[in-house]
């Protein structure tokens, strides 16, 4: 849980999520096809249901993959010399509803980022080092958006990528969700609004685009939280 001794004071602290998606609905009837030729082929033949509910599961699951989900929302504040300089929601229009050009969306994140140092500046986040830098880096080449920053890819590091969930378990196997560590921490979990990851699909679909940002706004606040708390120290306060 973070590096005993002295601590390192960061001059710039980014602290972000993402919240994904499956692909366009128009790329479901692929899915479906893979899964009718691979479930066809077995004895007796699965009803129609038990097909569609399998290729919905791994459409759902695509959300997961760098190659074919995309990417929303992203949720960020920034810290200067221990002070919130900025709040934002990127890839939300003016109306709160996401506007779904995720090239554009990549290309504000980087943009967020075009004077972070790696050596003295810090990234955070929940499982960012296997998924949220990394879903963010793969979906940067699919659109040749070109990061401004080379995060190293070196493990076992709390600069500049201080990742909250490898840094709990030392680096080990276990992997804690944002919530549960919340929740052993004593701090406000940011899971009780009615959206969660478990739901943010059926949200997108629905139209509660607000209600996502609104969450991964919540997650955000919190992967801050939970960076003082481990560090020992004290969380600046907002303006």
């Amino acid at each position: 849980m973070g590096r005993m001794g002295r601590v390192n004071v960061a001059r710039m602290k980014v602290f972000f999520d993402i919240e994904t998606a499956p692909p366009d609905e128009s790329e479901r009837e692929k899915v479906l096809a893979d899964v009718e030729r691979e479930m066809g082929e077995k004895k007796p033949q699965p009803a129609a249901a038990q097909i569609e509910k399998v290729a919905d599961e791994r459409f759902r699951q695509l959300a997961l993959c760098g190659e074919q989900g995309r990417i929303l929302v992203i949720g960020m504040i920034v810290e200067r010399e221990g002070e919130v300089v900025k709040r934002c929601l990127i890839g939300c229009e003016a109306s709160r509803q996401f506007h779904l050009d995720e090239a554009r969306t990549l290309r504000s994140f980087w943009a967020s980022l075009a004077d972070f140092d790696c050596r003295r500046d810090l990234i955070v986040g929940h499982n960012i080092f296997d998924f949220d830098l990394l879903f963010i880096y793969k979906r940067s080449a699919i659109h040749e958006v070109r990061p401004t920053v080379n995060f190293p890819s070196a493990r076992y590091r709390s600069q500049p990528v201080f990742d909250t969930m490898r840094e709990w378990e030392f680096w080990g196997r276990g992997r804690v969700g944002l919530g549960r560590l919340a929740e052993a921490l004593r701090l406000e979990s940011s899971k009780n609004g009615g959206v969660n990851g478990a739901n943010v699909y059926d949200n997108f679909i629905a139209g509660r685009h607000e209600e996502i940002g609104d969450y991964c706004g919540r997650d955000v606040e919190l992967v801050r939280a939970v960076y003082y708390r481990m560090r020992y120290l004290d969380m600046p306060i907002s303006k």
